[in-house]
């Protein structure tokens, strides 16, 4: 049995190479926070980062070792970790249980989800993840797919519309307009060059960033890869 917050900061080193080839900084889950998947990996001299799967771990005791580098694989800025801690938790009536401060596994299987008043989630409880966590406690489960939004039916009349107005807007060269979508990360890259208004801190109360500094591309990785990154936002 082990947590979490054991696992962040180990390095991973590379039996081949002969060498240590990063650091873990989050970790990734299954949808239904059930199993552990893989690793994210900082290589602290480049500052790339990697995934590393789980079966992919050759041994762990103080280190993760791997057989060679080409088990870590490349991911990219788009590409974070599902990890709940520091995310608030929900029951589906919409009650706050708390925070997420923990997490125990037992291998690559989930045992529980631990709030900040130590009180115990089990991972059948979760029903969904994303910027909160949701669980599903009770007699009465529910299914996330019962939530999902309905197919709107659309009429015959409206498809035939729809055509003449398309036809006419080509007969008439008119170029439809781009639909401007702005990425999620847009809104944290808009805080580079800006100074912290307060110090933020991660997992294991690893210091984001201090009040006073500024805020660099690397501030922000680290605060997504933390789960900390609306705290830049909001301040």
């Amino acid at each position: 049995m082990s947590k979490i917050s054991e696992i962040i900061s180990k390095q991973v080193v590379s039996l081949y190479e002969a060498k240590i080839v990063g650091t873990v900084v989050n970790v990734t889950f299954d949808e239904k926070l059930s199993k552990l998947k893989s690793f994210i990996v900082i290589d602290e001299n480049s500052d790339e980062e990697y995934e590393l799967s789980f079966k992919d771990v050759y041994a762990e005791k103080d280190s993760f070792v791997i057989k060679n580098q080409t088990k870590l694989k490349g991911v990219y800025f788009e590409a974070f970790s599902n990890n709940p801690i520091n995310k608030i938790c929900l029951s589906v009536e919409g009650e706050v249980l708390g925070k997420v401060t923990e997490i125990e596994v037992s291998g690559e299987d989930v045992t529980a989800i631990i709030l900040n008043d130590e009180s115990r989630v089990a991972p059948a409880e979760v029903l969904a993840c994303e910027s909160v966590l949701i669980i599903n406690r009770g007699e009465n489960k529910v299914k996330r797919a019962g939530f999902a939004p309905r197919a709107k039916k659309v009429s015959p009349d409206n498809i035939v519309v729809k055509i003449q107005e398309e036809e006419s807007a080509f007969e008439e060269k008119i170029a439809p307009k781009p639909v401007q979508l702005v990425p999620p990360r847009f809104v944290a890259k808009t805080l580079l060059g800006q100074i912290s208004l307060k110090t933020i801190k991660g997992l294991n109360n690893e210091i984001i960033v201090k009040k006073g500094e500024q805020i660099t591309n690397k501030v922000l990785e680290r605060a997504k890869l933390h789960n900390v990154l609306n705290q830049l936002i909001s301040q």
